[in-house]
């Protein structure tokens, strides 16, 4: 019974976890299609587009920041 209750206990913690990072994920996705559709003029599909290739840092480069605010929030954004 111990076990089952630390096994429990350690479900719980892991479960609590990934919903942690997944709201941190979407509040990434957030600030990344409102900030790319506002500064940088883009449509909210290209600014998704344009995030998730920041975010996982693939970069085609066939979309681009082109303001200096723009470029400088990328710089911080893919760290």
């Amino acid at each position: 019974a111990d076990a089952l209750e630390a096994a429990d206990g350690i479900l719980k913690l892991k479960s609590q976890k990934l919903f942690r990072a997944f709201i941190i994920l979407i509040g990434f996705f957030g600030f990344g299609i409102t900030f790319y559709s506002i500064q940088e003029d883009m449509a909210a599909y290209e600014a998704l587009y344009f995030t998730i290739l920041t975010i996982s840092t693939v970069g085609y480069g066939d979309h681009v920041p082109n303001t200096d605010v723009g470029k400088l929030v990328t710089c911080i954004f893919v760290f």
